[in-house]
């Protein structure tokens, strides 16, 4: 629970800046969050596939621009 809580709070003041939507509700933001980090972390670094930074680029990625083709995306150019 310390992980979500930082992650609420986190999230929150960036939200506040104007870095995300204000319609999302950071709790439930934190809690996917968390449980994306827990599940990636016992089905990739505990044994080892993959390391941690290549696969926290690929969650910021997805993240930040999503799924969805994006013109100014640098892998659509």
């Amino acid at each position: 629970k310390d992980l979500t809580l930082a992650l609420k709070e986190n999230l929150k003041a960036e939200q506040e800046l104007g870095y995300f939507r204000s319609g999302l509700e950071m709790e439930t933001v934190a809690e996917c969050l968390t449980g994306m980090i827990e599940h990636l972390a016992d089905t990739y670094l505990l044994d080892g596939s993959k390391d941690p930074s290549s696969l926290a680029k690929q969650v910021t990625d997805l993240l930040i621009h999503g799924m969805l083709v994006h013109p100014q995306h640098p892998e659509t150019e």
